[in-house]
């Protein structure tokens, strides 16, 4: 007989002509006897097997198997070359089908690089405060009178200043105490170089026996001993002397005091709640001018106060202690609040807030940890269900295999480890990629913290864990049914998948439906929330507002000029002078009105002529302050309308209400605004009294027309150095600075928006190679439809109707779990948006759009196919 003409690369060895014939047979085309012909071939490829591709694997399976087929039970010599040979075939199955491997790796890569850096992010978060040594010892002492006054229920973070001193001496159980005091911005000066600078603090020289701060230049023990003396963070020593070194040089605070390095502090981890720059003795600390207090006065609650309790010291139960501590030293006050002891690692989450200290937010952290394990969902079940529909494609590979003599576990492993190999190349990928994006990100979303390659180490082992059984999710089910099926049915051509498979891959592909629906709806309501705050009206004009800032003393003195100088300006149409910024950074203090034998608690603001209608502030009732009245400066007190109501008073009826305001002022009340937000619209509108100011004010208003931001600045800057050339212009839009009280919002929302896009790739990537396996295992149904007159568009619809089906499950089962959520969100703030219908409508059209994109783009291919290539096998 002729022999074969076929390239001879490719020629069976003796063992693949002898399954070749018995194929024929299985196959039930007649038997050839004799050499392997070029007819055979035909038959062959007329099956659906390419020879080249059938001879190849039929090679590898005689070289791979356990057992040789000269004696079932003769063992490979050497287990190396055997698993060698194991990864060698998972490579080459690997890289025959690029396009369903770059699919499953492309998509797992993405998801591990959004959970690594969702890893980090949220792991500096839950980590704030923890690398002080004594953490679990330290507590912050607050002001709580929330349970014990009728007219308060403020819960504040600070407490006078003689408490830390006179809690330790009273308790044997205090092993220290240190106390903070911030003071206003000033300027910090050295040679000709002046900035203004915020982040300064008095403290006691016991920081260092509480805290874990370190000093990279300077002694511990002395370095807060004199009063002249100043300890440097390291960025301000590089800021201020560069590569000098600074100890016992000097710099100027507000161009009086003089102030000598004694010390700079070694790097401090940005995950701590107490963010400072300057640190001064607290014996040094002056009380500022104005105010009616002394540092004995127990009621001065603006000291943030720190005590380290001994070793194996319940802390519940010296709180409950500290009521005697208190009848001790404030007996007058004993049934108006209590202090309590808030765990330091508690503070940077904790429900007291205070603006000088960091704060974070619970649901965001949990929010991002979520997003990260929707996100790693989302690939594994994309892993799985290709790897659970690629299957299929590949049962008479597996039927050659065993009916050569591979065994169960033989097989098993094989699919298990092409499934393992490719994750851990994805997660090779995403190691090396994650850094640099992670640098992209903190420029785009403002995070104040850089990966540490020291904790690299740490980073990967949790991550391998995650991609292992990633890995053996997405083997295991397609190794056991391919492990466990029938030979002889398969290479008959009778395998089908099975029930169980087809369900599996509804379930996982309802899930990802479900996961991306939610990440969109979220993604959309925390969007408009973010547009509402930016847009909501404030009760004052915030857009055509600028401050400029000034040290008080320095305002005392030039501020009229400087006004008049301002005014000149055609494009200043108003000046005046604020206690704060709008920023809800405000004193509290006890407000008596007339009638009312028990105080309450209110904000407090300080402001002279002119502010309220710089700022368009409308008045309820009555006036402002006013240079025609001198006796406003001594008496006059403008409540806003939520104060009035506190007092049951109408607008009108409010004006000459006899009121005192602490020890500052007695007077009365000569006007009423309108209610305004003068903190974020986290919290709601409170009282707020006002009055004109006997203590230095920092900020001007400027009401100005801002048509060109960058002349304006440049004007301004003209006046202000004709008048102060010696102080530093720093001009701050209020807008802008009202933004950042949302910084962690915005980041939020930044984060949640990128991550829910990436998200929806990696869904759109999974349902593009699930649809395309789909249609190759229908590709004879779809030509036969199309051979009987089907049309391009019920084709499409053939191959996309479940999918469809799925989106809608999905749609139901996303809403309520994402309203559920989004809900709590939203309860952070007292100015909120409503749910509206329009947010599910737009994130299923966006669903149905994205998803049905790729769909139809999957279909449309299939249905454009010559059917008489699929049906030329039959």
């Amino acid at each position: 007989m002729k022999k074969s003409t076929h390239n001879t690369s490719i020629e069976p060895s003796k063992l693949a002509r002898r399954f070749l014939h018995w194929y024929c047979k299985a196959s039930l085309l007649e038997e050839i006897e004799g050499d392997i012909n070029e007819s055979f071939y035909e038959r062959i490829e007329i099956m659906g097997i390419k020879k080249a591709r059938l001879f190849y694997t039929l090679e590898v399976i005689s070289f791979f198997r356990p057992f040789a087929i000269r004696g079932q039970n003769l063992k490979y010599h050497n287990n190396t070359a055997m698993l060698r040979n194991y990864f060698k075939v998972s490579f080459r199955n690997i890289l025959t089908d690029k396009l369903h491997t770059s699919i499953n790796i492309i998509g797992l890569t993405i998801a591990l690089i959004c959970s690594i850096v969702i890893y980090m992010v949220v792991r500096h978060e839950i980590t704030y405060d923890t690398f002080h040594t004594n953490a679990d010892r330290i507590f912050r002492i607050t002001h709580d009178e929330s349970e014990l006054n009728p007219n308060s229920n403020r819960h504040l973070s600070t407490v006078g200043p003689p408490v830390g001193p006179a809690i330790k001496a009273f308790y044997p159980q205090v092993e220290n105490s240190v106390r903070f005091r911030y003071t206003p911005t000033q300027i910090m000066a050295r040679g000709k170089e002046r900035f203004y600078e915020e982040n300064i603090f008095y403290v006691d020289s016991t920081i260092f026996n509480v805290f874990s701060y370190k000093l990279a230049l300077g002694n511990p023990k002395t370095a807060l001993k004199e009063p002249g003396s100043v300890i440097l963070t390291h960025e301000m020593a590089l800021k201020y002397f560069g590569d000098e070194n600074p100890l016992n040089q000097t710099i100027f605070m507000n161009n009086d005091t003089e102030l000598l390095v004694t010390g700079v502090l070694e790097p401090i981890p940005s995950n701590t709640h107490f963010k400072f720059d300057f640190l001064l003795p607290f014996h040094a600390f002056k009380v500022p001018f104005g105010y009616p207090v002394t540092l004995d006065d127990w009621g001065w609650i603006s000291f943030h106060t720190y005590v380290m309790l001994s070793h194996d010291i319940d802390p519940k139960v010296l709180e409950a202690e500290l009521p005697n501590f208190i009848d001790a030293h404030w007996p007058n006050e004993q049934r108006r609040f209590k202090f309590r002891l808030q765990p330091l690692t508690d503070i940077y989450f904790g429900e007291v807030k205070n603006d000088i200290i960091a704060s974070g937010n619970r649901v965001y952290v949990y929010g991002l940890a979520v997003t990260g394990l929707l996100i790693i969902l989302l690939a594994a079940f994309n892993f799985t269900n290709l790897s659970t529909a690629k299957s299929i494609t590949r049962a008479k590979e597996s039927g050659i295999r065993k009916t050569l003599g591979a065994r169960k576990p033989s097989l098993f492993f094989q699919f298990l480890l092409e499934a393992i190999v490719m994750a851990l190349f994805a997660l090779f990928l995403a190691i090396l990629v994650s850094p640099y994006l992670f640098k992209i990100l903190r420029n785009f979303i403002g995070f104040d913290f850089q990966l540490d390659p020291s904790r690299y180490p740490a980073l990967i082992l949790p991550f391998f864990l995650i991609t292992l059984i990633i890995g053996l999710m997405a083997g295991s089910y397609p190794a056991l049914v391919m492990s466990n099926f029938n030979p002889v049915s398969v290479l008959k051509g009778n395998f089908k998948s099975s029930i169980t498979g087809l369900g599996l891959r509804k379930v996982l592909v309802t899930l990802q439906f479900t996961m991306s629906l939610a990440l969109i709806l979220g993604s959309l309501i925390i969007s408009s929330q973010i547009q509402f705050i930016q847009n909501k009206d404030l009760g004052f004009n915030r857009k055509e507002t600028v401050l400029l800032q000034m040290p008080g003393a320095e305002l005392d003195r030039h501020y009229e000029t400087l006004k008049n100088q301002l005014l000149s300006n055609p494009d200043v149409l108003a000046v005046s002078v604020g206690g704060g910024r709008m920023d809800g950074d405000n004193g509290n203090v006890p407000i008596l009105p007339e009638g009312f034998e028990d105080p309450f608690p209110m904000a407090i603001d300080a402001v002279r002529h002119g502010f309220y209608a710089a700022l368009d502030i409308p008045m309820a009732a009555g006036r402002e302050f006013s240079k025609q009245f001198p006796s406003d400066s001594a008496e006059a007190v403008i409540i806003n309308q939520s104060a009035a109501r506190t007092f049951g008073w109408e607008d009108e009826e409010a004006i000459g209400k006899r009121i005192r305001v602490d020890d500052i002022r007695e007077g009365y009340v000569i006007g009423v605004t309108k209610d305004y937000h003068f903190s974020s619209l986290h919290q709601p509108i409170v009282p707020l009294v006002t009055t004109y100011p006997r203590t230095r004010l920092r900020d001007i208003y400027l009401k100005v027309k801002i048509d060109q931001p960058a002349a304006l600045i440049s004007s301004l800057q003209q006046d202000w150095n004709t008048i102060v050339p010696d102080i530093p212009f720093d001009l701050i839009f209020l807008d802008d600075h009202l933004q950042g009280l949302y910084k962690a919002d915005l980041k939020f929302a930044k984060l949640i928006n990128l991550f829910a896009i990436l998200a929806i790739l990696i869904a759109c990537l999974g349902i593009y190679g699930l649809i395309s396996l789909i249609a190759q295992h229908r590709v004879k149904e779809l030509g036969i439809r199309k051979v009987l007159g089907a049309s391009m568009q019920s084709l499409i619809l053939t191959l996309s109707k479940p999918f469809l089906w799925l989106m809608i499950i999905a749609l139901l089962i996303a809403v309520p779990v994402t309203y559920s959520y989004m809900d709590q969100w939203l309860s952070n703030f007292a100015y909120r948006i409503d749910f509206q219908i329009l947010h599910i409508v737009l994130a299923g059209l966006g669903i149905f759009l994205l998803i049905g994109a790729t769909l139809f783009l999957q279909s449309f291919k299939y249905s454009r196919a010559n059917p008489i290539n699929a049906l030329r096998n039959e």
